[in-house]
């Protein structure tokens, strides 16, 4: 294994950048994808000792900093002979010198990737440690009752969600870039079924086509819950916890899309006035959401060095080897991505306990049923609408983004003493989902209402 470098690489010496001299490539320049190049060391002089070796050589032996990984080649021979031009010995000794050269340059490799996951450990840690992935409740003292009005209000929001999510592909919850390498079935099940639905609002339709829409939402969702055999006669919490190992999941992705799939249902089912057994069918349904709701989040926070990784390719939960990593995009877009996938599953989270723990209450009139809490979101708007990595690095970089504890994110806004700058330029979500924790009232003392 070659000897530690002591000089910076060509590249970062010109930029005039700090060095991190990992071989057989700079971390700086494995990110930016350029050539990393060490310039030559200074030669030294060289006494072989007597007894060193039990064979002398006139030929100078080089010490191994002297060729660079990039710069090395297996040993030239000839084809009709088995001497090396390199070595000046035989071809088999040659090829056991190059062999134990390359099993260094291996281990070199592996000791980069390892850092190389270190450090992008180190850059996702403030979004995907595993402190970011516990749920809170809200604090006693901002309790809210809600009514009917207030329901009403709500589902007009998620209705306008599912409208813009058919128009533009993304929303609130479900960022534009989520699903655009990979497309689940599921997903787009759910968006046939939200297009098909959002399209009766649009329009004058037939009392038939109406009915056909309706019993087509409805085929979906058993399809998508027999798909994951959660038995259509269940009757306790054993049944559907049951239903997880026969269908195992190990996929972030898989995870989110199916419980954006049955959050889709759920949306369109549960505000639907005029279908009865639809609104059973998704009333039914909540505990098997917020299962899936729990296996996803439990999924998700055990492989977050993976998330970026799923966006693009199913079998990256698997790729366990440090080599793997270099098969990964480039550095600053996987951080965009990891982050993308964490956003999305708290959104949904967030979304999923508010707005059916409300709907539990109004409709059971019950201020017992309680959320199941919130978790981190970003609150300041302009990440979750970055178009780049570049643009999202940008902005992480300039402004507390908020991210924080929904629990805890009315702070920012509800006293002057202790709001953020976020407080200048809320994130349509946080509105929302302060909307439904907190009443209007009181955010609209916060002026997040206009």
């Amino acid at each position: 294994m070659s000897q530690p470098v002591t000089a910076a690489c060509t590249a970062c010496a010109r930029a005039k950048r700090k060095c991190g001299k990992q071989k057989p490539a700079c971390l700086r320049c494995h990110k930016r994808g350029v050539r990393c190049a060490y310039p030559p060391q200074k030669p030294s002089a060289f006494i072989l000792v007597a007894g060193e070796g039990s064979s002398r050589s006139s030929t100078p032996r080089l010490p191994a900093t002297a060729v660079s990984p990039e710069h090395a080649h297996p040993p030239y021979h000839c084809e009709d002979s088995e001497t090396s031009f390199f070595s000046g010995g035989s071809l088999a000794a040659s090829q056991e010198a190059n062999a134990s050269f390359q099993d260094g340059v291996n281990l070199e490799i592996a000791t980069f990737l390892l850092d190389s996951r270190a450090e992008f450990q180190l850059a996702t840690d403030w979004f995907a440690g595993p402190d970011t992935w516990t749920s809170r409740q809200m604090p006693p003292t901002v309790a809210h009752t809600y009514s009917k009005a207030d329901l009403e209000t709500y589902s007009k929001t998620t209705q306008d969600w599912l409208q813009t999510w058919v128009d533009t592909g993304s929303n609130p919850f479900i960022h534009s870039h989520l699903y655009k390498a990979r497309y689940p079935p599921c997903v787009q099940d759910a968006y046939l079924a939200a297009t098909s639905y959002t399209d009766l609002h649009n329009r004058n339709v037939t009392p038939a086509r109406k009915q056909m829409v309706h019993r087509t939402i409805e085929e979906k969702m058993l399809s998508l819950l027999e798909t994951n055999a959660v038995p259509s006669d269940w009757s306790s919490p054993q049944d559907l916890v049951a239903s997880c190992f026969v269908v195992p999941l190990d996929d972030p992705l898989e995870h989110i899309a199916r419980v954006h799939g049955l959050l889709i249902y759920q949306l369109i089912g549960l505000f639907e006035s005029e279908n009865v057994r639809l609104r059973q069918l998704a009333e039914r349904h909540i505990p098997v959401l917020y299962l899936w709701m729990q296996c996803m989040v439990q999924c998700c926070a055990s492989q977050a060095e993976f998330l970026g990784e799923c966006m693009t390719s199913p079998k990256a939960a698997t790729a366990s080897s440090p080599l793997a990593f270099t098969a990964r995009p480039g550095c600053d877009e996987l951080i965009w991505q990891t982050w993308i996938m964490a956003e999305c599953v708290r959104r949904a989270w967030v979304v999923i306990s508010g707005i059916q723990a409300v709907y539990l209450m109004v409709q059971k009139q019950s201020a017992l049923i309680r959320c199941m809490g919130g978790m981190m979101v970003t609150t300041r708007k302009g990440p979750w609408e970055a178009a780049s990595a570049q643009e999202w690095l940008r902005i992480c970089s300039e402004v507390n983004v908020g991210l924080v504890q929904m629990a805890e994110a009315h702070n920012q806004f509800s006293s002057p003493t202790t709001a953020m700058d976020t407080a200048k330029n809320p994130d349509e979500f946080i509105k929302f989902a302060l909307l439904v924790g907190h009443g209007k009232c009181k955010v609209s003392e916060w002026d997040l209402l206009t």
